[in-house]
């Protein structure tokens, strides 16, 4: 994985699943969001509303600040009776028409061998995940090759960087798990960590993994 070498950002730290959702408290972080990591399979991926049409348009920027887009999500106008194509605004950009980018808000179930959890992989790690886009997936809908995608990519051993957020709605805590990162397990890297836990299980020093 990147990130690596000297100087750069320490790598979030390991949680089972079974804890991840009392990171921020056991790492001292409590109303805070906290990154952390874990190793899973993902055991269902949601076929449904699993990316929103996006607007693609550059918001107006800052000078020394280009290339950011709008990514709002734009809102259907209905169909263009010449192409049949479905024709959308943004409300943001106050523009009339807009050609969406599909950008993912995928949805998936991820298992280890205590615990499961519902995470939200947005456009990077889902891409990452399903290895392809959102629009080319939204142009697969309904087609066998979609159906391939979704199941091919479950049950296979993954790394994942997962962002732990508490909110709050109607007085009640809810904590929120959004997948940052999303790869394939490197299993010499895996199994020098394990062999670190081990070490310290032997040693009588906390291991790391929570």
């Amino acid at each position: 994985g990147g990130g690596g070498g000297g100087g750069g950002a320490a790598p979030p730290p390991p949680f089972a699943l079974g804890s991840i959702k009392e990171a921020p408290q056991i790492l001292g972080r409590a109303g805070q969001a906290t990154r952390v990591r874990t190793r899973a399979y993902i055991s269902h991926i949601r076929p449904e509303s699993f990316a929103y049409p996006a607007c693609p348009l550059p918001l107006d920027a800052a000078p020394g600040q280009g290339g950011r887009t709008c990514n709002k999500k734009c809102v259907p106008l209905g169909e263009d009776h010449a192409t049949g194509e479905t024709k959308y605004s943004c409300e943001r950009c106050n523009s009339a028409e807009v050609v969406p980018t599909w950008r993912y808000i995928l949805s998936l179930c991820v298992k280890d061998n205590q615990d499961q959890q519902w995470l939200t992989a947005f456009d990077e790690a889902a891409t990452q995940i399903l290895g392809v886009s959102a629009n080319e997936l939204t142009a697969k809908e309904g087609t066998p090759e979609f159906d391939d995608i979704m199941q091919s990519n479950c049950w296979k051993p993954m790394s994942f960087v997962i962002n732990v957020k508490e909110d709050t709605w109607q007085d009640e805590l809810k904590i929120r798990l959004t997948a940052s990162r999303a790869e394939p397990l490197d299993f010499v890297n895996e199994s020098n960590q394990l062999i670190d836990e081990i070490r310290c299980i032997l040693s009588g020093t906390p291991t790391k993994l929570m």
